[in-house]
């Protein structure tokens, strides 16, 4: 019957000794396989120490065991050693699961391959590994009660579970090509002190060393990757170096390690996932390492951690609306470096300790919230004043400056802003609502102030421009009441300053206007001015009359908007058109427009650009009509006509305050010089001279204007 039934199979199982085996008479292998019986029990039969032989002989032929197949073993609740020839090669799924007693395996160096879960839930206490195998299988030695692993160097990859509560075991040595250590391999391996990390290791699985709760150091070389809670409850991990690969650290993943004392986050990490380092209470200090790599963080990475100092040293990118360091209450100094040239919005969001910032020389935004609601903050830091004034922050709630602490710039508190040639741009919200600042000067270099650079500063009373810029933001300088004097180097600067709104000029809290050392009251706009600027003067209550020579096309918008003393304003004959409220409030008696075509409003109704009808409005002789006709004129109640050219012709034997001698004038007063145009040729003070090309000149400042002849 035994050999009709091997004649009948190509690969028949047969029983030698105490085992049963698969053959393979193609190859003349044979293959261990399992014995259950009727009741579902393998190898019952079956006690203490066996030993697999190297071959077997069946029918005068002979086979080689290479293999200990699938299950081969599986639940042979009595045996306690196993002994295997180097002919083996291969070891099956689950060879060996579940003998309970199985304390000791001679594994030769032989093996290519061992499949999953072969030495689960056994009572193998020692296993070194040899061979040629690349891969250790999921759950292959599972719940054993192993003490110690020792890894071939053929071996890539550790696979899911395959030590996973292998609650004996103290010491793991890996082989130096390990790349990968996959989800749960050495969960609740609570007793694993030591596991060497090889320099090639990429990735650590999720819960990978869950509740290993002895393992006290975890060092790192090149990793890329890890898990979720990978290293969740190691509670004896003081030593933490996460070496300097592209390294992505996942949610949980270093959670309730209380005996970490301390952290650094390498300049190569690439992303920090929520809660990373839960509960982590033993943490007392936090270092980002210096990058040009900004680093992706999540919410709350350090809840329930209570350090007290943290260094930032790249940018950071959060990745949800909330603040990354929410839940860190005890955070007293923070310092970012010279590579950050961002702040994220909420980063220290109502932080009830922090006292100290330190900013780096290199940042140029900071996010909305930033710095928000720090009670305590006394002190802000940093290297020179030029780097704090190239800051943009979002909102006066993300400076820190709103705190009412000092800003101390090179060792010095900053009271005035002495800027120094380099600084081309004040940011926005720069100094917001900083309570020190006294006086403020806007160096030739800066062409841009930010908006609300210096809004709600409540001690600034000084603001000198010295040069023009070109944009000055929105509500640059809103409620800035303590304002009593802006100077300005000269007219022409002043007049090319571009304000955004009326509070983005500094004169609108009713400061006066300083050109040079003169206060300024009258306004005799510089010949070769084009255009009288959005709210160049608004809100200016000190202005009486306002001059506007022939260069001047237009006058912009809210120009002369809310200025309260004025009342007389010449508009020069070149003038084109008139914006929208640019003499809005203004008491204006006078208006001497010397175009004969008169400038356009924005609209028909003078309200566009006047806020009454009550001045009398002189126009050019032979332009009454064009006037009176006018949509945006018609409706002022007097208009009268005037001879503008308001040139006296010589008397002879006139007492003159200059001399000529051919075409050199000599001046015995101060007098101003014209060509016929309108250019300025001149200005001539007692005692002065110059010479002329011939042609026609005007001469004024004297009180009267003449018409000169030179030859």
């Amino acid at each position: 019957m035994a050999f009709a039934a091997f004649s009948a199979w190509s690969n028949p199982t047969v029983n030698i000794g105490a085992l049963h085996y698969k053959i393979d008479k193609s190859n003349g292998t044979a293959a261990v396989t399992y014995n259950f019986d009727a009741s579902g029990f393998n190898y019952t039969q079956l006690s203490g120490n066996v030993s697999v032989p190297a071959a077997i002989s069946v029918d005068g032929a002979e086979y080689t065991v290479t293999s200990v197949g699938p299950r081969a073993f599986e639940s042979t609740m009595e045996i306690t050693g196993i002994v295997l020839p180097e002919t083996i090669v291969n070891i099956g799924t689950n060879a060996f699961y579940d003998c309970l007693k199985l304390e000791s395996i001679s594994i030769p160096g032989t093996i290519a391959g061992i499949g999953s879960s072969a030495f689960a839930n056994t009572s193998i206490r020692s296993v070194e590994l040899t061979g040629t195998f690349e891969s250790i299988p999921e759950y292959s030695f599972a719940n054993a009660s192993i003490e110690r692993i020792v890894l071939p160097a053929s071996v890539k990859t550790i696979g899911k579970g395959a030590f996973a509560g292998c609650g004996e075991l103290q010491e793991a040595i890996l082989g130096d090509n390990v790349a990968i250590i996959a989800a749960n391999a050495f969960k609740e391996c609570k007793k694993l002190k030591s596991i060497n990390f090889p320099d090639g290791l990429a990735d650590i699985g999720d819960h990978a060393f869950k509740n290993c709760k002895s393992l006290a150091n975890v060092t790192l070389k090149k990793a890329e990757a890890i898990g979720e809670n990978a290293f969740e409850n190691c509670t004896a991990l003081t030593s933490l170096d996460l070496g300097n690969g592209n390294l992505s650290i996942g949610y949980f993943a270093f959670g309730e390690c209380t005996g970490i004392s301390e952290i650094t986050i390498p300049s190569n990490t690439t992303e920090i996932a929520q809660y990373a380092f839960y509960n982590c209470t033993g943490i007392e200090s936090v270092r980002f390492d210096d990058g040009d790599t900004p680093l992706s963080i999540g919410h709350a990475i350090f809840t329930n951690v209570p350090f007290t100092d943290i260094y930032i040293g790249r940018d950071i990118v959060t990745k949800t609306s909330e603040a990354p360091f929410t839940t860190n209450r005890n955070i007293v100094k923070a310092e970012f470096g010279n590579s950050v040239r961002s702040i994220p919005s909420k980063i220290f969001r109502r932080s009830p300790k922090l006292r100290e910032i330190i900013f780096g020389k290199n940042i140029a935004t900071v996010g909305e919230e930033a710095f928000f609601e720090c009670p305590e903050l006394t002190t802000v830091y940093c290297a020179d004043i030029a780097d704090w004034c190239g800051i943009d922050f979002s909102s006066a709630d993300s400076n820190p400056l709103s705190n009412g602490c000092d800003l101390i710039a090179a060792g010095e508190l900053v009271t005035e802003l002495t800027a120094d040639s380099e600084i081309s741009r004040i940011g926005e919200n720069a100094f917001a609502e900083y309570g020190h600042l006294v006086a403020v000067t806007i160096p030739s270099s800066v062409n841009e102030i930010g908006q609300q650079a210096f809004m709600d500063c409540p001690s600034l009373e000084k603001v000198t421009f010295m040069g023009a810029v070109n944009n000055v933001g929105g509500r640059a300088f809103r409620n800035c009441v303590s304002l009593k004097d802006v100077y300005c180097t000269d007219l022409s600067h002043w007049m090319n300053c571009g304000f955004e709104t009326s509070m983005s000029n500094p004169l609108y809290y009713g400061a006066q206007l300083h050109i040079g050392e003169n206060t300024l009251a009258v306004l005799e706009a510089p010949e070769g001015t084009t255009s009288v600027l959005p709210y160049s003067f608004a809100h200016y209550s000190l202005l009486t009359e306002a001059i506007l020579p022939a260069s001047v096309k237009s006058i912009r918008e809210n120009a002369f908007d809310e200025c309260s003393a004025l009342t007389e304003v010449t508009l020069g004959h070149s003038l084109e058109s008139i914006g929208r409220k640019a003499f809005n409030g203004a008491p204006l008696s006078v208006i001497n427009s010397t175009n004969p075509v008169p400038p356009t409003f924005p609209t028909s109704s003078t309200i566009a650009a006047f806020s009454n009808y009550e001045a009398t409005v002189y126009v050019p002789t032979g332009s009454l009509e064009a006037y009176r006709s006018n949509e945006c004129w018609k409706n002022f109640k007097t208009i009268v006509e005037k001879d503008f050219a308001g040139i006296d012709i010589i008397p002879d034997h006139a007492e003159l305050p200059y001399t000529i001698f051919g075409n050199t004038i000599k001046a015995s007063e101060t007098i101003d010089v014209y060509t016929v145009t309108g250019v300025k040729a001149a200005t001539l003070t007692a005692g002065q001279s110059t010479s002329l090309d011939n042609g026609v000149y005007i001469l004024s400042g004297i009180g009267k204007t003449y018409k000169i002849l030179v030859r």
